[in-house]
């Protein structure tokens, strides 16, 4: 009985497979739309296994760019961090300076 729907199973997952012209398998049970922008970039990569290493370029390029804006932030603030820094030692100086001409 469990060799039966086992065997079923297969002939149903083969009925839907196929290959598009880049020879890269392609599930039917996927939504049309996924279907074809994996097709659409499997074009746009020479047909190499397209929509994988397209999708993984642009997860890896987005995430590059958050490190890279997330490090000027940083870049940023450290730079204004300085700047208080050093008006408070100017007004220090200030101060320390005007208390010694009043005595």
């Amino acid at each position: 009985m469990k060799k039966e729907s086992n065997e079923e199973k297969k002939k149903e997952t083969q009925k839907n497979v196929f290959y598009n012209f880049n020879n890269v398998i392609v599930d039917q049970n996927y939504d049309v739309n996924k279907r074809n922008l994996n097709f659409v970039n499997s074009k746009a990569n020479g047909g190499d296994m397209g929509c994988l290493k397209t999708n993984s370029n642009i997860f890896n390029k987005s995430n590059k760019m958050k490190k890279k804006k997330k490090i000027i932030i940083i870049l940023i603030l450290i730079i204004i961090m300085i700047i208080i820094m050093i008006m408070i030692i100017i007004v220090i100086v200030i101060v320390i300076l005007i208390i010694i001409t009043i005595k």
